[in-house]
């Protein structure tokens, strides 16, 4: 006797005895899948741009001269392809932070087994991205409705900027977002100070850019009391002892200009550098080697550290602030940096956050489409400069990330206190109200009734 399964029945029966977050997770795996496999697909059959060429050449320069001895190196800018040459760079600047170097060790190791390196330069981004989905459903579901949190986390893992940025462009950015946002959930939401420390210990020696958020955690980890402090500090410290020690004791000055020292692109191209040239280039606001972009730092960490003290329970709006502000304020720009605000926005702005993405994305898509002579895309045949109908919209994308950052500014203001209550999902897909525990700190964490 033949029993015959019907395998559609027992995937709905599976789908029904999930619970709402449940499905959501389920849900959103599928489309974290599908845009995986997009980007995996695009870096599989790009080169990339210019950013891929570089990689390769600090590569080169870790294997021949270790982690550490790749900041005393200068790689000169050499064309990749017949048609591209280098008018205004003559030499390509090692800016990392010192885990890079590491990084880059594995990837060698990977491409001497046979993987191609424009492909495992970008594996890292891709894969940070796919953690960067369910991290703003976990963060989120506690915050807002738990439609708003899938519907958030599915349009990141759908972004085009992401899209572009870690499938075709080439760069670390979208992996200290992931390591910063998985920092925030662990002090935040799991409580795992350490852990939490760790993480953002990572992130910054992945890239220097979430320095802005180490401020407003490291006052809602004090508020939490002492061990919590005591343990994000400490780990955080441990890793950036272990990583940065040798690099600051052997090659200081090079890492201490190339790296701590990096303003950016000097080109006016984005938000109040941009308004500036317009009006007359004020040198407050163009001069990146001047003390302004510290000022910039400074300002956007205090505010959101301020925020923090002021109202804990609101850290992850505030840590969202710092790196959507950062953005908003930044006299340098590169269409990576976009990556900084794509994530973060959800937390201060839904439908902001939605139309930054979409904008920024159709405009990389645009400017990528036309720097590769079209599709299908392989490599940027030239991007020195961009036309002045881009420049428009990307001064309009620059707008609608300050409308964000408004928007973000007026929640934090809005919400005096914390709520009462928190509606969550039981195992068996009703919804129960649950207890608000008050923490020392005056964060509330939902702990469902028994």
């Amino acid at each position: 006797m033949t029993t015959r399964v019907d395998s559609s029945a027992w995937l709905g029966r599976g789908w029904t005895s999930l619970s709402p977050v449940g499905r959501c997770r389920a849900a959103l795996a599928v489309v974290v899948l599908v845009a995986t496999a997009g980007k995996l697909a695009l870096a599989a059959r790009t080169f990339g741009t210019e950013d891929v060429a570089r990689w390769m050449a600090y590569a080169r320069g870790v294997a021949h001269a270790g982690p550490v001895g790749v900041y005393r190196l200068r790689f000169q800018a050499v064309p990749l392809f017949p048609h591209h040459h280098h008018h205004h760079h003559t030499y390509w600047l090692y800016n990392h932070p010192p885990l890079v170097g590491y990084m880059l060790l594995a990837i060698n190791a990977a491409t001497q087994r046979g993987v191609w390196f424009p492909l495992a330069i970008r594996i890292p981004a891709i894969a940070a991205d796919a953690v960067t989905s369910f991290l703003v459903l976990e963060l989120l579901r506690t915050r807002r409705s738990l439609s708003e949190a899938f519907a958030a986390a599915a349009l990141v893992a759908l972004s085009p900027i992401l899209l572009v940025i870690s499938g075709y462009h080439g760069n670390t950015d979208p992996v200290f977002i992931m390591l910063s946002l998985l920092s925030v959930y662990l002090l935040v939401d799991r409580r795992a100070p350490g852990l939490a420390g760790l993480s953002i210990a990572i992130a910054l020696s992945v890239k220097i850019v979430p320095v802005v958020i180490v401020p407003t955690l490291l006052v809602f980890a004090i508020r939490a009391g002492r061990r919590v402090a005591l343990r994000f500090v400490v780990s955080m410290g441990a890793f950036i002892a272990l990583t940065w020690a040798p690099v600051v004791a052997q090659v200081w000055q090079p890492f201490r200009h190339d790296v701590l020292g990096y303003g950016g692109t000097s080109r006016p191209r984005w938000g109040l550098a941009k308004l500036a040239s317009i009006i007359g280039h004020p040198g407050w606001v163009t001069n990146h080697g001047t003390t302004g972009r510290y000022i910039t730092v400074l300002a956007v960490t205090g505010i959101s550290a301020a925020f923090v003290l002021w109202r804990p329970w609101l850290v992850v709006e505030a840590s969202a602030l710092a790196l959507v502000g950062l953005l908003v304020l930044s006299p340098a720009f590169a269409m990576q940096y976009l990556v900084w605000a794509a994530v973060p926005a959800y937390f201060l702005s839904f439908f902001g956050a939605t139309a930054f993405n979409l904008f920024g994305g159709f405009l990389l898509i645009e400017i990528y489409n036309r720097a590769s002579g079209g599709f299908p895309w392989y490599h940027i045949k030239l991007l020195d400069n961009i036309t002045s109908a881009e420049q428009a919209v990307l001064l309009g994308v620059w707008m609608t990330l300050v409308v964000v950052m408004i928007a973000g500014i007026s929640r934090i203001m809005r919400t005096r206190r914390p709520p009462a209550t928190v509606r969550t999902e039981s195992a068996a897909g009703g919804s129960s109200v649950a207890r608000v525990a008050k923490t020392r700190l005056g964060s509330y964490r939902a702990r469902p009734d028994p």
